[in-house]
């Protein structure tokens, strides 16, 4: 016979009274040391509830497993083949999902456990996101062929005598407006025209005005 007491659930104080420390949330519902001067479960107070102490561990030999297995971390398909019978496999976070693919094909075969994974539903998603992937890239082909054969198609007899006539119009302004250029230089300048006498005298008119 063990002298090992039965393992209650230990709580942290208070957590009957704030959703925040446990109250009708079990994630929330974790033990924490009492540390307040006043706290009752720190004096050890029977109605407060009952505190972690020796006698409460797990026997030696189970100590540390999981469903009475040693866990043990894998990163590759190599540990996977060197895991016992008596092993309980552990997937390390940093494994790609190539790498997973391969240990979960190896597991099928075995009939070894795994404690974070399950090899059917993650070879069977796998295979949903790949169908997913290539209806989604066949899609994009199929719009770069259309776009592709559109600038390759020949234009028709209207698009060709369409281009034809716009490179005529260009032409003709463009000789229009050589024409003017060249009509501009031919123009002579208009020449300067001496003073008349009648002119003389208004001026000489206004300059005894304005002396005066």
């Amino acid at each position: 016979m063990s002298n090992i007491k039965t393992k209650p659930k230990f709580r942290r104080g208070g957590w009957y009274k704030v959703s925040k420390l446990g109250l009708h949330r079990k994630k929330k519902q974790v033990w924490r040391r009492p540390k307040g001067r006043h706290n009752k479960m720190r004096v050890r107070w029977k109605s407060r509830g009952k505190r972690p102490s020796r006698g409460y561990g797990a026997a030696r030999e189970e100590r540390y497993k999981i469903t009475g297995l040693i866990p043990k971390m894998i990163f590759n398909a190599n540990d996977f083949m060197k895991m016992k019978n008596t092993e309980i496999g552990i997937i390390g976070g940093t494994v790609g999902a190539l790498k997973r693919e391969e240990i979960a094909k190896k597991a099928l075969e075995s009939n070894k456990k795994f404690n974070n994974f399950n090899a059917k539903e993650f070879l069977s998603n796998l295979e949903k996101e790949r169908s997913k992937r290539k209806e989604e890239r066949q899609k994009t082909e199929k719009k770069e062929k259309k776009m592709i054969a559109k600038t390759e198609e020949k234009p028709t007899e209207k698009e060709v005598k369409e281009e034809k006539e716009a490179e005529k119009k260009e032409e003709r302004r463009y000789e229009e407006k050589e024409k003017e250029v060249i009509k501009h230089e031919t123009i002579p300048p208009p020449e300067k025209k001496e003073p008349t006498e009648k002119h003389k005298e208004n001026l000489h008119k206004v300059r005894l005005t304005l002396e005066k």
